[in-house]
């Protein structure tokens, strides 16, 4: 709960407030190296309106009646939540930034998500942009330097550092607990923090989505996702002490997945 209700305290332009203007954030939702950067980048969000005119928009250009009933189901489940349990995490326990949201409030971290591949990778660059002065000796036309543009482009894209990825990894029936091809997909993003994935429901349902309020209970969330297809049936990881997914196997066609593959 406490690394959710963080998240929503990002999106409403209020680290500052509560964690003080010159702390680091945890990059979660965007690259701001200091909670002021990350405040001025989301206050001007929902200043200028930007995700109710999103929301506002008919389908497909906008979120479709479903999409808006996840986000509204999402708001309610979470405000339940905190009505009918204590924190106990000392992370947040009586912390006045851990509160009810709002629909927006969700559609606003989910709006942080869709954009952190572009501008939200550039955070503090728009935070800080200064306007030309006068008596500049910059030309406004001066192109930029293409060394300097290629270090930066090889910094923010380097693998080392990077956080997130693609891969699937699939196992043969040589290699499983019931002898049946497994395929197991991983989420794509990190597996800690503000942008780890779990599961929505118990393990029979497939799927994932953003960190729930369930999440900071032990043992923690399922960690990875799996694909499933009809007639698939859960089966128990090979290694139940080391494992937090939730495994699936299809009952035929097993050389099918004997191979591994990138997930493009």
């Amino acid at each position: 709960m406490c690394t959710v209700a963080d998240g929503f305290v990002t999106v409403r332009g209020e680290r500052s407030r509560f964690f003080g203007p010159d702390a680091a954030t945890d990059f979660s939702l965007s690259s701001a190296a200091r909670n002021l950067s990350s405040d001025l980048y989301f206050r001007g969000v929902r200043e200028t309106g930007t995700v109710e005119r999103l929301l506002a928009r008919p389908a497909p250009a906008g979120p479709s009646r479903t999409a808006k009933e996840l986000m509204r189901g999402y708001a309610a489940g979470y405000n339940a939540w905190l009505r009918q349990n204590r924190i106990t995490d000392p992370t947040c326990e009586g912390a006045a930034w851990v509160r009810p949201i709002t629909t927006l409030d969700v559609a606003a971290r989910g709006y942080a998500l869709a954009v952190l591949g572009g501008q939200g990778r550039a955070v503090d660059g728009i935070t800080a942009a200064q306007p030309p002065t006068t008596g500049s000796t910059t030309p406004s036309g001066t192109a930029p330097d293409p060394a300097r543009t290629a270090r930066a482009a090889g910094e923010l894209f380097a693998a080392d550092s990077a956080d997130m990825g693609s891969n699937a990894v699939a196992f043969g029936g040589s290699t499983t607990a019931n002898g049946r091809g497994l395929l197991l997909g991983n989420p794509h993003y990190p597996w800690q923090g503000g942008r780890r994935f779990c599961s929505p429901s118990r393990p029979s349902r497939a799927g994932s989505t953003w960190p729930a309020p369930r999440c900071s209970a032990r043992p923690p969330c399922p960690s990875a996702t799996t694909r499933t297809w009809p007639g698939a049936t859960p089966s128990p990881p090979a290694s139940p002490s080391t494992s937090t997914s939730s495994h699936w196997t299809r009952p035929t066609r097993r050389s099918t997945w004997s191979t591994a593959r990138p997930n493009a």
